[in-house]
């Protein structure tokens, strides 16, 4: 398990989402708990960062309309890597 930080396009959330608390109730397996109103979440995943990636953009119902309207809508940064099953 790996635990990753997401730094999300705020604009992008706020336009898409009207609150920031409600992107991570969508995405079922992934553990993110919401840090206040904050746009960066740190998450657990067993998988490398394209694979949270692929997974964000589809839970999310990220397209291309949203990447050519805002560029970046988020960035992943790995924190660290924990051995196990």
């Amino acid at each position: 398990m790996t635990r990753y930080r997401v730094d999300f396009d705020r604009r992008w959330i706020m336009g898409r989402w009207g609150f920031t608390d409600r992107v991570f109730y969508t995405l079922g397996g992934v553990e993110a708990p919401p840090k206040g109103l904050s746009n960066a979440w740190e998450v657990s995943f067993r998988g490398k960062p394209r694979d949270l990636g692929l997974l964000l953009q589809q839970r999310l119902h990220i397209d291309s309309t949203d990447q050519s309207q805002f560029g970046t809508i988020f960035e992943i940064t790995e924190l660290d890597r924990r051995a196990g099953p």
